[in-house]
């Protein structure tokens, strides 16, 4: 970032090196993230400099340290974006991540000295710590050995880590990195998706096959990667959260429209995948990259089948689309289909009861007393919403919230103002309520705005066809 003349940069190596050979005694250098330097073609090139040139210069340069005592060493956490002719000249030392065995021996040395209430919180802790490298890790029990209510500081210090983990991972996608101590209850998800008997088994065999690896590995060779189809807004992605959160897996969330016309940028994702013990790669919309005739087919295509093949780490692709005819067969058969559907009116109750249930567990609103019996006026706001996802569930009571907090805001006005000044709101006194008729204008008003949405689907099949 300092070099801002042209030739700036070559002259500075060619010092660095000539300055270590000229001392004539035993001397190691070092590059930290060589891959800028001395790039692939297709990866991230440095604006500004000649990488051809400053490749061709390095390569000289390890040439002429043979008889001396001079030692090269080159750091990166991309490999693959290094040019070859500079790791021919090399010899590559990996380090992997920790392992599960690793982590709890790392948490176990670390937390030698402290007293710990629950020693299964250190199982608990490297179960959730996939992905972590060791310096992120001990920075983590630094914290919390340094809080005095240790049993506290192990899960209030682990969230904000967790996105330290996360946001350290520099790739054109969404990580998530799993969370300590997860509840397993079903039951808690029905606002996000609807969990029917078949996206229950679907469930349930990824999880046994991320609990049971080499069982599955050593027995089955078909796909275990699954395609979640289905109308929008019925919970695909949260599935696939949830089935990361569940099976400890780092969860990589890509929109396959952010990749279709870079195959390599793609194929980036799967290598970043592969370094973790167990993964999860979400590709959503996967039909913007995997029609026939798609750049980026062969390259999904051939990665997939390398997650499959790959007997060290637990890696899985999860896919959503609602237009699977759009895919190309070839890429169908590498997954198990499952269709994600509306709910039905007894899912809707349970989802509309789900929300009122949290909402009355909330200080900051007041539920009316006609909302009180919650199983009969889901009941009711169930059949008033034939055809909605559970998208839409949530938008109409987030819709019913926010009106009754503008009804609150508009009561509580200023006092002193007068005919033709502007009201300012004031803070709240007292809290919103949320009322029965609320939430049933708020459903009318999704249902016009679906229908209206389904006309203008209508008028836009016509004109194709035409």
């Amino acid at each position: 970032k300092n070099d801002l003349w042209v030739g700036q940069l070559e002259t500075r190596i060619q010092k660095f090196f000539e300055d270590a050979i000229n001392k004539k005694k035993p001397i190691c250098l070092f590059i930290d993230e060589i891959d800028t330097i001395c790039p692939e073609p297709l990866g991230k090139i440095t604006e500004g400099f000649d990488h051809d040139k400053i490749t061709t210069i390095i390569q000289k340069k390890i040439d002429s340290l043979v008889g001396t005592q001079v030692v090269l060493f080159g750091a990166t956490n991309y490999l693959h974006k290094v040019k070859n002719a500079i790791k021919s000249r090399a010899e590559i030392v990996s380090f992997q991540l920790p392992n599960l065995t690793q982590r709890t021996k790392i948490i176990t040395h670390q937390l030698r000295d402290v007293f710990i209430q629950d020693e299964a919180i250190i199982d608990e802790i490297a179960i959730a710590t996939t992905g972590w490298s060791p310096r992120l890790l001990i920075r983590y029990l630094d914290k919390v050995k340094s809080n005095k209510n240790k049993t506290h500081a192990f899960v209030n210090e682990f969230e904000s880590f967790r996105e330290v983990m996360a946001q350290e991972c520099k790739l054109n996608a969404h990580i998530e990195a799993p969370k300590l101590k997860f509840s397993s209850n079903y039951d808690d998800y029905l606002t996000s998706f609807v969990l029917n008997d078949k996206v229950r088994d679907a469930l349930d065999n990824i999880l046994l096959f991320f609990n049971n690896p080499t069982l599955y590995k050593n027995l089955l060779k078909s796909t275990r990667n699954l395609l979640l189809t289905g109308p929008a807004g019925t919970g695909k992605t949260s599935f696939a959260r949830i089935v990361a959160n569940e099976a400890n897996a780092l969860f990589i969330n890509i929109n396959a429209g952010d990749y279709k016309a870079n195959p390599y940028q793609l194929k980036e994702v799967f290598l970043f995948a592969k370094q973790y013990e167990s993964a999860i790669i979400f590709i959503d919309e996967i039909d913007a990259i995997a029609y026939e005739g798609a750049p980026t087919k062969e390259v999904l295509q051939t990665e997939m089948d390398g997650f499959i093949q790959n007997k060290e780490n637990v890696l899985l692709v999860i896919a959503a689309t609602n237009h699977p005819k759009h895919i190309a067969q070839t890429v169908l058969s590498r997954f198990n289909m499952v269709e994600v559907p509306l709910p039905t009116l007894e899912q809707r109750t349970k989802i509309f009861g789900n929300h009122l249930r949290t909402l009355t567990k909330n200080n900051s609103l007041i539920l009316s007393t006609e909302l009180e019996n919650l199983e009969t006026v889901a009941f009711e706001f169930a059949k008033k919403s034939e055809h909605f996802s559970p998208r839409d569930i949530e938008k109409v009571i987030d819709s019913a919230i926010e009106k009754a907090i503008t009804a609150n805001l508009k009561r509580r006005k200023n006092p002193s103002t007068h005919f033709g000044h502007q009201y300012k709101p004031q803070s709240l006194q007292t809290n919103p309520i949320l009322t029965k008729s609320l939430i049933e204008e708020a459903i009318e008003n999704k249902t016009q705005e679906k229908n209206i949405q389904l006309e203008f689907n209508f008028l836009n099949l016509n004109k194709m066809s035409v």
